[in-house]
């Protein structure tokens, strides 16, 4: 399952966003066997309530504004009154 970790509190809690609906769920930052850090993606396993293991995954990637200019087939704009 797809999370984020939304927020740290009083760096001893780790805040997560869990799945599509974001449920919130919260932590000890010792659970982890990484660095944590606001904004970090992560790919969890649960049961019930307890995390049972956590891995970080890049986060995904925007697209590139000129990459997407760069595809574009044709101007959607007339030159020269044609």
């Amino acid at each position: 399952m797809k999370a984020v970790i939304d927020r740290m509190v009083d760096q001893t809690f780790v805040v997560l966003l869990v799945g599509s609906e974001e449920k919130e769920m919260i932590f000890p930052k010792e659970a982890f066997s990484f660095p944590v850090r606001e904004g970090l993606h992560l790919e969890i396993e649960l049961a019930g309530d307890q995390l049972l293991k956590a891995e970080k995954v890049d986060a995904p990637k925007k697209a590139d504004p000129l990459e997407r200019l760069r595809k574009r087939q044709h101007s959607r704009y007339k030159r020269n009154g044609r």
